[in-house]
C-alpha cells in the first residue's frame, strides 16, 4: 500500500478552503431541497382546493339553473353572485399555483447549479488530495 500523498501548506490551504466549501455548498442544497419539498406540498394542497372550487363551481351553475327554470328571479341573482364568488376565488387559487409551480422551477434549477458546483469541488478536492490524478 502506497504512503499517503504529502501536501505542501498551499495544497493544504486549498484542500481545506475546499473541504468548507463542500461543506457549505451541500447545506445549501439540503435547506433547498426541504424548501423544494413544502412547496410541493403546497402545490398539491392548492391544486385540491382548486379542484374543490371548481366542484362548487359546477353545482352553484347548477343552483342558478334550477332557479331561472323556476322563476325565482330573487335566488337566481343571489346564486349568480355566489358562483362570481367562486370564480373570483378560482382565479386567485390559480394564479396562486402558477405562482408556486415558477417557484418550484426557480428552486429546481437552483438545486441543479448547486449540484455543477458540488460536483466540481469534489472533483478539485479529489484531484488535489491524490496529487492531479
Amino acid at each position: 500500500m502506497p504512503p499517503p500523498p504529502t501536501y505542501n501548506s498551499s495544497q493544504t490551504a486549498e484542500i481545506s478552503r475546499l473541504t468548507v466549501r463542500i461543506t457549505v455548498t451541500q447545506s445549501k442544497r439540503d435547506s433547498l431541497l426541504e424548501a423544494l419539498n413544502h412547496l410541493r406540498t403546497q402545490h398539491g394542497t392548492q391544486n385540491a382546493s382548486i379542484a374543490q372550487i371548481r366542484i362548487q363551481i359546477r353545482n352553484a351553475q347548477q343552483e342558478v339553473q334550477a332557479a331561472l327554470s323556476n322563476n325565482r328571479s330573487d335566488e337566481y341573482e343571489y346564486k349568480v353572485e355566489i358562483v362570481a364568488q367562486l370564480n373570483w376565488r378560482l382565479a386567485r387559487s390559480v394564479h396562486t399555483w402558477e405562482e408556486l409551480a415558477g417557484k418550484i422551477e426557480n428552486k429546481l434549477k437552483e438545486l441543479s447549479d448547486l449540484e455543477l458546483e458540488l460536483t466540481g469541488l469534489e472533483r478539485i478536492s479529489r484531484a488535489l488530495r491524490t496529487g492531479g490524478n
